[in-house]
């Protein structure tokens, strides 16, 4: 039997893996990132080891999450150079969650529940067919409806010099790439 205080943590594991999802941004973001999420949250895919898409997936992947996954309204938008996001502070994202406190067992459980089919229905999108709606659908799950900057740097810098890069380095390392997506720190 698994205890409230189990199951809190578990709900706090999950929304913080989902606000990591979300504050990403410029070019930290990636479709890569959903693969993270998926395989650190549902518990049907964290003992599989994800599958290295091929060179040509990975580069539709990457166009694909240009095209869809910036809002019309952030293109353009500035990023700081030096913009970088890791895990909330403890303090910080404990207060986020205050709502779990004094909270029964079957509400938890139900609070649980939603998170999971929150990132399932995310998934089953496909990601060639994800877009920045699909992402805010997955956010508005969390306690706090802050809205994410999903602005990313052009188009030619993007999929220029940083998607295929990285494409190219998954390829010639792909045990990066699947540490990356599976073994996530969870």
């Amino acid at each position: 039997m698994v205890s409230i205080s189990q199951v809190t943590e578990r709900i706090r594991a999950i929304r913080c893996a989902i606000r990591l999802h979300r504050d990403q941004i410029g070019d930290y973001r990636c479709w890569v990132d959903d693969e993270v999420l998926y395989h650190q949250c549902l518990p049907e895919l964290t003992s599989m080891e994800p599958e290295l898409p091929s060179v040509k997936e990975f580069h539709a992947n990457c166009q694909a999450f240009f095209k869809k996954r910036q809002n019309p309204s952030d293109q353009g938008k500035a990023i700081p150079l030096d913009s970088s996001i890791g895990p909330l502070e403890l303090s910080y994202r404990e207060s986020l969650d205050i709502d779990l406190s004094g909270r029964e067992p079957q509400d938890l459980d139900r609070v649980w529940e939603e998170l999971l089919q929150a990132i399932r229905v995310h998934r089953l999108k496909g990601v060639l067919e994800r877009t920045y709606t699909d992402d805010a659908e997955l956010y508005s799950v969390l306690p706090e409806k802050s809205p994410a900057l999903t602005a990313l740097p052009p188009e030619e810098l993007f999929l220029g010099r940083n998607c295929p890069a990285y494409n190219e380095h998954c390829h010639r390392y792909p045990e990066e790439f699947r540490k990356a997506v599976w073994k996530a720190e969870r």
